[in-house]
This record gives C-alpha cells, structure tokens and sequence, in this order.
C-alpha cells in the first residue's frame, strides 16, 4: 500500500517506507502519513500509459489518487496493432480448419508439410487410400480428398494473411491512438462463420 503526506505533499511507497524502517502502523501515523487508494481506469497497456490525475484528496477516509491515461506515441501504439493482428493471424493460420465429413484438422507448418507429404508419397507410389489422423482422431481418406484439404489449407492460410493485411493497413490509417484502440483485431478472420 501507498501512503500519502499530505504535510510533504507527496506518495510514499510502501517500500521507500520499509527502506526507512517504518513498518508498524502507529509509526505510518506518526509520521502524518495517510493510506493512499488509486482510482484506476480500465485501459490497454499496449496502446496508453497513465499518470495521476490532479492531487490527492482526502474523501473522509482515505486519501484518493485518481489516475488518467495517457496515449502512447502514435508509431508506438500502431506497432503494438500490427504486432497483435500479427499474432492472432499465426493463432488462426494455425489453428485449424473444419472439413465437412472429417472434423477438424490441423493446420500448423508442420501439419501442412505432412500432408503435402502424404499427396506427393501418394502420387509417387500410386496409393488411393491412406489412413489419416485428424484433430478429431483416425479417418481414411483418398488421395484425392487429401488434395481438397490441402487446397482448403492454403485458401485458409491465404485468407489469414488477407485478414492481417487489412488490419495493418488500418493501423496506417489511423492518425490518433483512440482510432487504433477501435481496431477489433478478433474480428472477420476466416472460419469465424458469418
């Protein structure tokens, strides 16, 4: 807990206090020192900064320190944007994909080699049919369907990278910090249905 002095005009942390020796109760007292409750604003670490807001004042208990936020620099808080639609389009890329009559299958880099694996070993040795693990367990599976989840794959893969585009783009666009925290970075990426 933080107290404030209201004789000296400023905070003391409870460390700075302990620092000094001043651990008991009646010595915080003795000192005139106060406990000290923040009034905080909920706000994106990422896009502001805060900073108090005015003095402390005594509310007939305790003394109050309302805080305000500050918007970070411009290129700053348009870089933390595009960080973010950058790691929820790998989160989507890779999180898989629904296939009507198979479930969900995997769609990590490593998922997506193995199956460009399996179509060139099935091509190569003439193979129709191969057992395939999913997400959602074990399914046979022709060549040809495995082709069809591939190409799904890379439209899915494609459609990320469209999605992440446009957020970027919108970062660009933004001229003040509380157009960028409008951004909805969750929003419209493929397999969120309509």
């Amino acid at each position: 807990m933080d107290y404030y002095s209201e004789h000296e005009g400023r905070v003391y942390t409870e460390v700075e206090l302990r620092l000094m020796g001043v651990t008991e109760g009646e010595a915080i007292s003795a000192l005139g020192l106060s406990p000290l409750r923040y009034v905080m604003p909920v706000y994106d670490a990422g896009l502001y900064t805060v900073e108090p807001d005015g003095d402390p004042f005594f509310d007939g208990q305790v003394y109050v320190q309302k805080i305000a936020t500050v918007a970070r620099p411009l290129e700053v808080a348009r870089a933390e944007v595009k960080r973010r639609a950058t790691a929820h389009r790998w989160a989507v890329e890779t999180g898989g994909i629904s296939v009507a009559n198979y479930g969900r299958v995997l769609t990590s880099i490593e998922d997506q080699n193995r199956i460009a694996t399996a179509i060139q070993g099935c091509t190569s040795a003439n193979i129709q049919e191969v057992d395939f693990k999913g997400a959602d367990g074990w399914v046979s599976i022709t060549r040809e369907m495995l082709t069809q989840i591939s190409v799904l794959i890379a439209e899915h893969v494609q459609l990320c990278f469209t999605r992440e585009r446009e957020l970027h783009e919108a970062a660009d666009a933004c001229t003040d910090v509380s157009m960028l925290a409008a951004i909805n970075i969750e929003a419209d990426w493929p397999g969120q249905g309509a």
